[in-house]
């Protein structure tokens, strides 16, 4: 059923550049006045100056899969049209395509959720005849930012609160660290990784992008395992084992170009950097410092915990706060 989700949206990023036209009414298609202004203001000039461009329409995961297709393949179209009428003569579309909820289900978001940044449009544009090739196994849609105070600060004492009265001085420790995870638990990750700045001034760009981007899903793949809230009550011994994650892909590799298949290389070696990082932790838990109500103290932290800790965290986004860190 069609629903009304306020003004349209559109953002342009990097790596490789692109624009997200997002934020269309739940289960609709048109294109509201702010994405038309974005269109006209930030693409169309260069399309009118010999520029060209891809276009990929995506979709939440709330309704069918074909249905899905289809809504955002009209999305897409709508897309396209609005441009050619404003680009007199043309211009060249390398891909044209409606990628459904598929992106939105790689980035791991829970069958039947809305998100709008999934309901929207990726646009790839050069300011040449040829636009780069949308790989969305590497393009990750962004996140909002957390605030700086209200769900952090502001909460500490109704965290504290709660987990006091489940009578464990070692889960109230544990929901300290989640009060300022990302500066505590994220940063132990370039501390016990040390690789990122070996992969940005790696020669094969795509086959970088991927290790860092196979390292987030990795992540996120093991941190799944570990998603119920009631591993508090039961003792750590007893805990799932830590799954070995393995990268999975639509297509087998000598059906795509070289560099996509560069990049899934990366992403390979990426799940195993993972895999070996979590192990190790495993093996060797290590000690890091967290402030508890003033009080610098040290808590020991596993591999299963760890995975345990950035999962009640962050939930489906636990691999972009991590390709964040790395990128």
């Amino acid at each position: 059923m069609s629903r009304h989700s306020g003004p349209g949206k559109l953002d342009k990023l990097y790596n490789p550049p692109r624009f997200l036209l997002y934020n269309f009414n739940i289960d609709e298609s048109n294109l509201k006045p702010e994405h038309q202004t974005g269109l006209q203001n930030m693409i169309v000039p260069t399309l009118r100056s010999g520029g060209s461009v891809s276009i990929v329409g995506l979709a939440s995961r709330s309704g069918t899969f074909s249905h899905n297709d289809h809504i955002s393949l009209l999305r897409a179209q709508n897309v396209r049209a609005f441009l050619q009428q404003k680009v007199f003569g043309g211009f060249p579309v390398r891909e044209f395509k409606a990628f459904g909820e598929r992106k939105a289900q790689l980035d791991h978001r829970r069958d039947g959720s809305e998100d709008e940044r999934y309901r929207s449009v990726l646009l790839f544009l050069s300011s040449g005849p040829i636009p780069p090739i949308p790989n969305l196994d590497v393009v990750a849609i962004p996140i909002p930012e957390i605030g700086s105070s209200e769900g952090v600060l502001d909460t500490i004492g109704k965290i504290l609160d709660v987990v006091s009265s489940l009578g464990s001085i070692l889960n109230l420790v544990l929901d300290a660290v989640l009060i300022d995870l990302a500066g505590t638990v994220l940063a132990a990750i370039s501390a016990v990784i040390g690789m990122p700045a070996v992969w940005i001034e790696s020669n094969n760009f795509a086959k970088g992008n991927g290790k860092k981007l196979g390292f987030s899903k990795a992540m996120q793949q093991m941190s799944d395992a570990f998603a119920s809230d009631d591993l508090r009550s039961v003792p750590e011994a007893n805990w799932p084992p830590i799954p070995h994650p393995v990268p999975k892909f639509p297509d087998p590799d000598d059906a795509v170009i070289v560099a996509e298949r560069s990049a899934r290389a990366g992403q390979r070696e990426g799940y195993e950097a993972a895999w070996a990082v979590v192990m190790q932790l495993e093996k060797e838990p290590r000690e890091f410092p967290v402030n508890l109500k003033g009080k610098l103290i040290r808590i020991r932290l596993s591999g299963r915990r760890f995975l345990w800790l950035i999962h009640r965290a962050y939930k489906e986004d636990v691999w972009r706060r991590i390709l964040q860190r790395l990128g």
